[in-house]
């Protein structure tokens, strides 16, 4: 049988994907020699390209392993990452929500988790502890993603939305090691949102004032300093494109990647995960922990929030709410 010559880095690669899932403390070598019916002298050339396997012993590698060898036939350095849509799906957001809850429940078992998260627009995780705001949310989300929606239907505050994914995630965002961080603009998108709606008539001014009401309760919280949410709280001078979560485990990590506002992409790569290790480092490097500043700075960025408030709302209520 004809030998296959094979790149080095897809040959590390391959040997990387072996010792994944080989039994723990298992010598690969002797055991590659053994299933080859080889030397292990011959598996260590091999392993460093000075000898090439051939096809025969990489189908064997491949059926013993359960190892899928496609990776082989493509020598171009593609990224590979996870994406799942999320338009007219008949299930809605619900889904979404059990999926992230599933992850970040298989995540969080690992050794020294810790979840990073640049925040373009308010968390999820946040949001889902005001009632008011969620519902607006899940309206919005659905107002998005399905077409078969009336366009002109109005917010109902009324209306009961599953609650079960909403206050699971809310419940397990509080028992986690996560850092956020936003900037200045985190809250700017999700009040153009509220406002966009408003003022397309479809939401009455009696759910408007429970918007507000929430939106209040929301930033004054995050100044807090007895609330155990703000223990990771950091601000960022800049303004974030996306919100992106990177989770570190000592087993593993995972970036998400915002994408049109509601969605993400996933990956493991390591060559993405290096690229983004190094991007949050620079990002942490230039905020501050919003609990660890002074009176005066902390104050300063309470009324600037409050006063975004006021720009968005105070125009549009006929009862007019005013952040203090």
């Amino acid at each position: 049988m004809s030998a296959t010559k094979v790149p080095i880095q897809l040959i590390r690669k391959l040997k990387e994907q072996i010792v994944s899932v080989a039994s723990p403390g298992v010598n690969i070598h002797k055991e590659l020699a053994d299933l080859l019916k080889s030397s292990q002298e011959s598996v260590y050339r091999k392993f460093r390209g000075e000898t090439a396997f051939n096809i025969s012993e990489l189908y064997t590698i491949s059926k013993h392993y359960g190892i899928n060898l496609g990776f082989l036939l493509n020598t171009t350095d593609e990224k590979k990452v996870n994406f799942k849509p999320l338009f007219n799906l008949g299930s809605g957001i619900q889904d979404y929500l059990e999926d992230i809850l599933t992850t970040l429940n298989i995540l969080s078992k690992y050794d020294q988790f810790r979840l990073t998260m640049t925040c373009a627009d308010a968390p999820l995780f946040r949001i889902f502890g005001y009632p008011n705001l969620t519902k607006f949310k899940v309206f919005y989300w659905n107002n998005i993603l399905n077409s078969q929606q009336d366009d002109n239907e109005m917010l109902d505050m009324q209306k009961t939305i599953p609650m079960s994914s909403v206050c699971r995630l809310h419940d397990l965002f509080l028992n986690l090691n996560i850092v956020e961080v936003w900037s200045k603009n985190t809250l700017t998108g999700m009040l153009n949102q509220i406002e966009y709606y408003y003022d397309c008539g479809l939401i009455k001014d009696a759910d408007m004032e429970l918007l507000s009401m929430d939106m209040k309760k929301l930033i004054d919280d995050l100044f807090d300093p007895t609330d155990k949410r703000n223990s990771n709280l950091y601000l960022h001078e800049l303004s974030f494109n996306n919100n992106t979560f990177f989770v570190e485990t000592k087993q593993k990590s995972v970036l998400s990647l915002g994408v049109n506002g509601i969605n993400s992409i996933m990956s493991e790569d390591k060559d993405i995960l290096s690229e983004h290790r190094m991007w949050f480092r620079k990002v942490m490097a230039k905020s501050y922990r919003v609990s660890g500043q002074s009176k005066k700075i902390s104050y300063a960025l309470h009324r600037e929030f409050d006063d975004q408030l006021n720009r968005s709302f105070v125009p549009r209520l006929t009862t007019r709410y005013l952040a203090v």
